[in-house]
């Protein structure tokens, strides 16, 4: 691939990756990469099992965590995909789930970031048409994972909305448009990979002309 469109492509790659990475592993490990937050007005909400009161509930790729008002520490549920989340009103006298059907696609971050690792690698071999059919399978793959997180963000904003007593508002979070970002930097490396063969067969064919010249 000429170099001129080479080295910008695996720039690219590279910061797509780790994005992509940094979103796959998300919460409960890193808990300011989530995708969906749930910010809570009214007091007495409680999540699960714990009963302390919460002002905040982040949803992620591996699980949930939750904030609580009185310590500003915070709990995480165990990590696993599909995982269900369970909010209580004050009193614990209604509730609403988050359940698995819509966390269980959030498995796609993992994969997205597989599939971006091996275009990363393919593109410092001369396999640029395998380096561009990973490139668009990654940035497919993320762009899926972008919708997950919409799918969960959208359900919980739904769910809260059910709850009685409870004043919430439901906000999107940087997990989320970090796998945007990725996902057009994935379409920007698809790009230069094309362009780059495009223009060393130009090359090959001006070449293969010069020696058929000189016969």
């Amino acid at each position: 691939m000429a170099r001129s469109y080479h080295i910008p492509g695996i720039i690219s790659l590279f910061c797509a990756l780790v994005l992509l990475f940094l979103t796959a592993v998300s919460l409960p490990y890193l808990t300011s990469l989530d995708a969906a937050r749930v910010k809570i007005s009214s007091a007495g909400t409680t999540v699960g099992s714990d009963t302390r009161a919460v002002k905040e509930i982040r949803f992620g790729t591996w699980g949930t965590c939750w904030y609580m008002i009185s310590t500003n520490g915070h709990a995480c549920s165990s990590a696993g995909v599909p995982y269900t989340t369970t909010v209580f009103n004050a009193g614990r006298k209604a509730s609403v789930t988050i359940d698995g059907g819509f966390t269980q696609g959030l498995l796609v971050h993992p994969i997205a970031t597989a599939v971006t690792l091996l275009a990363l690698g393919l593109s410092f071999s001369r396999h640029t048409g395998f380096t561009l059919l990973a490139s668009i399978l990654a940035a497919v793959l993320a762009v899926v994972s972008f919708g997950m997180d919409m799918m969960v963000f959208a359900w919980a904003k739904h769910q809260m909305a059910l709850l009685d007593g409870v004043v919430s508002s439901t906000e999107t979070a940087p997990g989320l448009w970090a796998t945007i970002v990725a996902f057009l930097l994935l379409i920007f490396a698809s790009g230069t990979v094309c362009l780059g063969r495009r223009r060393d067969r130009k090359e090959g064919a001006h070449s293969w002309r010069e020696r058929y010249r000189e016969y």
